[in-house]
């Protein structure tokens, strides 16, 4: 991604609120303070002397340090990789910073000399926006935040600090790492632009601020986001539960540098609007995203095809870069109707893999599953959810959660007093009047029981295609 790109998307995107605000007869001075989301474990590098990036960001799915990956695997035991993900809260895999930040500090020669005349910076997308917007090479401020730092893998989830010695064995100095904050603080002002002056007091990853907004404060809430990938969150408390299926373990928020920590099991689905996207563009069935709704309905099940879209390989609770994708179960009757249904089904007993699993590891029941992203608009891919979930599907009337919930973190701050933070300091008093869609589970267990049986022996298909 072009790094330019994120920021002066960002400046476009307040310049535009500020119209539409003025035209709500609603002014700056009206305006407490600001929040920050980001989408995470996409690395920036930039020269802290001219403010410019050195390189396109590096997002998750990036493959390039795939083979290093692989070769630092079978150098650790087993002992090591519990030990990791015990610390950090991440499964040790090639999407994360321990192997991508190294390959570019090695690889990248314009990195590599702005290393060694100590003027590189890095960050997620939080940490350049934050830095750009408070002045950049001008005293911006250079900080992150839990959920984004954990999400790094080179946070120790438990302290909330820089790991030092998984930084020093995979080679990553540590004075190119801003530094952590907790989600809901006073990090500096905005500089420049219409809101110039108003201070960015929330910042949290996507997933994590999607899982605010939906004001799950308690243990054992939770909610999925159905976007590019599919996120499922959910609530430990200040309990850290490392996971034995490959699940994250992370901050969920911290309500200022006083509060604790309260955490969150997360699991990611590889494959779910883009599944959608791949059948547009790549096999042409459908003309626009929302086209596979109409058409999957003109069929009453899938006449027993399955889609397994194992395109990039599986995230959780597999995580595995060899599988990929199949289609099984084709027979002459089978249609492109089926096929769309198919890839739908498959997002579902996805999530609901996750879900049994976090539900086990975590301890707490989960009577209903929270949904918002772009994707829940499509009512029968909810319904379809609650089929194969078992339980009621819960969505939002207000689709813009993950704004939410950074504003929440925003207006929790210390000094802003727009929403109050409970007495133990754990969660928020939000009198917001929200309205939601419930979906109920309409198919028999015998069904459903089927479906499970048939999609898991698919699974077992998708597996160790790429290997030699």
């Amino acid at each position: 991604m072009d790094a330019i790109w994120l920021i002066e998307s960002t400046r476009e995107c307040m310049a535009k609120t500020a119209e539409k605000l003025y035209a709500m007869g609603i002014y700056i001075k009206d305006i407490k303070c600001i929040g920050i989301t980001n989408q995470m474990l996409t690395i920036i590098f930039w020269d802290k002397v001219t403010g410019k990036p050195l390189c396109n960001a590096i997002v998750y799915s990036d493959a390039r340090a795939h083979d290093r990956h692989q070769e630092l695997e079978r150098q650790m035991t087993k002992d090591d990789r519990l030990k990791y993900q015990k610390e950090s809260g991440m499964p040790f895999t090639s999407i994360f910073l321990p192997v991508k930040l190294p390959w570019i500090l090695e690889n990248n020669p314009v990195v590599k000399e702005v290393l060694n005349q100590g003027r590189l910076l890095t960050g997620t997308v939080n940490t350049w926006i934050l830095w750009t917007l408070t002045g950049g090479p001008n005293g911006g401020s250079y900080m992150t935040d839990v959920t984004n730092a954990c999400h790094t893998g080179l946070m120790n989830v438990y302290t909330l600090t820089w790991d030092a010695n998984t930084c020093s064995k995979f080679n990553i100095p540590m004075s190119i790492l801003p530094d952590i904050h907790s989600t809901s603080e006073l990090y500096g002002y905005v500089k420049e632009g219409p809101f110039q002056g108003l201070p960015l007091s929330g910042m949290l990853g996507d997933q994590p601020a999607a899982t605010t907004g939906q004001l799950c404060f308690k243990q054992g809430e939770s909610k999925c986001t159905y976007g590019t990938v599919a996120s499922l969150n959910i609530n430990t408390g200040t309990t850290v539960v490392t996971s034995g299926h490959g699940l994250l373990t992370s901050p969920l928020y911290q309500l200022g540098k006083r509060s604790p920590a309260v955490y969150m099991l997360e699991g990611v689905v590889a494959s779910c609007g883009n599944v959608v996207k791949w059948i547009r563009d790549n096999l042409g069935m459908i003309t626009k995203a929302s086209e596979i709704e109409e058409l999957a309905c003109t069929v009453e099940d899938t006449d027993d095809c399955y889609f397994v879209p194992a395109l990039e390989g599986f995230f959780c609770p597999y995580w595995t870069d060899d599988a990929r994708g199949v289609i099984c179960g084709l027979n002459m009757n089978t249609t492109k109707a089926h096929i769309c249904r198919a890839a739908l089904e498959s997002i579902c007993f996805q999530v609901r893999k996750l879900l049994e699993i976090a539900a086990d590891e975590s301890g707490f029941p989960i009577p209903s599953l929270k949904a918002d992203g772009g994707m829940v608009v499509n009512t029968f891919f909810m319904q379809m959810q609650a089929d194969i979930l078992g339980e009621n599907v819960v969505r939002p009337a207000m689709k813009e959660t993950t704004s939410f919930g950074a504003a929440l973190m925003a207006g929790a701050a210390d000094g802003m007093d727009v929403f109050r933070i409970t007495e133990d300091r754990l969660g928020l008093e939000v009198e917001f009047p929200q309205k939601y869609d419930v979906f109920e589970k309409s198919i028999s267990a015998e069904v459903l029981e089927k479906k499970l049986k048939r999609w898991e022996k698919a699974v077992q298909k998708s597996f160790d295609w790429m290997k030699e």
